[in-house]
């Protein structure tokens, strides 16, 4: 049986995948806390956008991050949308 999660094992270490909604360059607070992670002995990966300005694919210190491909443009109107729905729309409730 086969399970759906965030963490999983791989190489006898867990495996946990972040997504946050840049570029990651310069973002020290999860840059901090995938290093963290890191050496507390879990695989870290990362899912981000890129502009054009990084590779779609890296490893830093034992970090794997994996870029989306997007404009600005199509992230600002993202960004837009997601921040004028109500925080109680059915899905996500706070």
């Amino acid at each position: 049986m086969s399970k759906t999660t965030s963490i999983s094992e791989s190489n006898n270490r867990q495996t946990i995948v972040m997504a946050v909604d840049n570029e990651f360059y310069g973002d020290s607070r999860v840059e901090n806390e995938a290093r963290i992670l890191t050496n507390s002995g879990f695989n870290i990966k990362i899912i981000c956008f890129t502009f054009g300005k990084f590779p779609a694919h890296q490893t830093i210190d034992g970090i794997e991050i994996f870029r989306i491909r997007i404009s600005r443009k199509l992230k600002d109107i993202l960004f837009g949308i997601v921040n004028t729905l109500p925080i109680t729309c059915g899905l996500i409730s706070y």
